[in-house]
This record gives structure tokens, C-alpha cells and sequence, in this order.
């Protein structure tokens, strides 16, 4: 099982955190699972992602509603993470606004994460945050 964290330390900012997944017994967590035309679309993703300096893509077994599959995740490797980092709020704001396809219950889990309120939109540009999202 799995677990989202928010220790991923920020490119920019050391104190600000970006979402990742680790091991933690009895979590899970929810998301968006993207079907590939072709395997090598994958790594159009890593520099989206930071593959390989920021997260680590892996291959997990995904619980679904069809069943385990096999995909990749990106994973955050333990030296770019510190529990005391928070996200920024649009950052969090851009992960509420996947709430068609989060339970009840895991998108409260969400909106009761503390973050960062108020940067200014240059340090989100730096962060490569888009501050436009709406939840």
C-alpha cells in the first residue's frame, strides 16, 4: 500500500514540497491512471515529471476497478524529500481540481493538507506552478 506524501522538496524553493508517493501500510492513494499509445511515450513524460533527478519512474502494481495493473510512477528518491516541506496552495489547488475522480473522503484528506498561502506569481513561475487552476 501507498501512501501521497507532500516531501518532495521544491526545485526552487527547499521549503516547498511537491506530491509523491512512498510505502505506508494500509494507505492508498488516488488518482489518474494514463493508458500509452506506445511504450515510448513514456519518456515524453520524464522531463515533465524530472525523471531521473527529482522523481525516479518505477514500475508498480495499481489497484483499479478492472483489476491490478502494471505502470509507471514516479517516485521521489529519500534524498529529495523532507517531511517539513508543504506544498504551495495552487499547487494543492491544481491536485483538488482532479475531484471527479477522487473519493469523498480521500478529496477531504486533500483540502485538510496545510500549504503555503500567498506567493507571488513570479516564485510560482520559478516553481513551475500555474496559478490559474481552479478546484
Amino acid at each position: 500500500m501507498s501512501v501521497l506524501s507532500h516531501a518532495r522538496r521544491g526545485k526552487s524553493d527547499r521549503l516547498l514540497a511537491h506530491a509523491n508517493v512512498r510505502q505506508q501500510q494500509g494507505a492508498v492513494v488516488e488518482g489518474v491512471l494514463y493508458q500509452l499509445t506506445a511504450p515510448a511515450q513514456i519518456l515524453d513524460m520524464d522531463p515533465f515529471e524530472g525523471h531521473p533527478e527529482a522523481y525516479r519512474r518505477e514500475v508498480c502494481t495499481i489497484a483499479t476497478e478492472e483489476g491490478a495493473l502494471s505502470g509507471w510512477v514516479y517516485i521521489a528518491p529519500v534524498e529529495n524529500t523532507d517531511d517539513n516541506c508543504l506544498p504551495a496552495r495552487e499547487y494543492l489547488d491544481h491536485l483538488l481540481a482532479g475531484r471527479d475522480y477522487l473519493s469523498d473522503d480521500y478529496y477531504r484528506r486533500l483540502c485538510a493538507q496545510p500549504c503555503v498561502d500567498e506567493l507571488d506569481r513570479r516564485s510560482l513561475t520559478m516553481l513551475g506552478i500555474y496559478a490559474g487552476t481552479q478546484r
